[in-house]
């Protein structure tokens, strides 16, 4: 499971605040969304009670790329 939360670029600091911001008995839902608006989904997951935490899939991409020079360099 942490393997595929790490490929979908879902760090530790994610899921930190997932756990402070997640009420006992909730769940949670990752997902890749591919919007143009991102104003209704919002809307209707606020409608629901959710919560929604966006991230620029580019970033998640610039992300992983540094946590994988790092690593190399670490390895170096």
């Amino acid at each position: 499971m942490f393997r595929d939360l790490y490929e979908a670029g879902i760090g530790a600091d994610v899921l930190d605040k997932l756990n402070s911001e997640l009420a006992q008995g909730k769940s949670a839902v990752v997902a890749a969304v591919d919007e143009v608006w991102t104003t209704p989904l919002d809307v209707k997951m606020k409608e629901a009670g959710g919560i929604v935490f966006g991230k620029l899939r580019i970033d998640i991409v610039d992300e992983q790329i540094e946590r994988d020079i790092a690593a190399s360099d670490a390895e170096l």
